[in-house]
């Protein structure tokens, strides 16, 4: 996998847009350019950025294990994507299949920890969607169910994390826990 440090203070995209030649500072064009690169495959340009020229690196690697064995192991579970899985195969389609099904296992995981740690509370998990967990939070589980959500959600993984309440998704505010 990417072995790739990033601060849980420091935001990714404004991590890249600072890395690029020039500097891109709105987040919203660096998060398209990034999705561009990752969906699409890192052009030539780009691969001066460290962090998009490692990614080359072990999407080529990807790729050419692909090619002589016919298949790729998810880093978690060990599921087998074969080629009879995927319709015209190229290096970034196979990258984004172990992306996909790496961050699909990682959810799973995660729920799992969350509905056996909910199962006695009033908060409940009512919605996963790709890497965005929605919460019915209960006020009288305490402050304290936060903090355990956050530390079940980072325990084991090194993804960043926000907390956002509010009535409805229009009136979502970050919090600290």
């Amino acid at each position: 996998m990417l072995d790739y440090a990033l601060s849980y203070d420091e935001d990714i995209y404004e991590y890249l847009g600072k890395q690029l030649s020039p500097p891109i500072s709105d987040k919203e064009e660096i998060k398209k350019l990034v999705f561009k690169l990752l969906y699409g495959g890192i052009t030539p340009e780009y691969l001066k950025v460290d962090y998009f020229q490692r990614i080359h690196h072990f999407s080529t690697n990807l790729w050419d294990f692909f090619q002589s064995n016919g298949y790729i192991e998810t880093p978690m579970l060990g599921r087998r994507i074969k080629k009879c899985h995927l319709t015209d195969p190229f290096p970034s389609k196979v990258f984004n299949y172990m992306l996909q099904a790496y961050e699909s296992e990682v959810g799973s995981q995660i729920i799992g920890e969350l509905q056996a740690y909910l199962m006695d509370k009033k908060t409940k998990l009512v919605l996963y969607q790709y890497d965005g967990f929605l919460f019915d939070y209960a006020p009288s589980d305490g402050k304290g169910v936060l903090v355990e959500i956050r530390r079940i959600m980072e325990m084991n993984h090194t993804l960043p994390l926000s907390i956002k309440v509010g009535k409805n998704f229009q009136e979502m505010i970050e919090i600290r826990t």
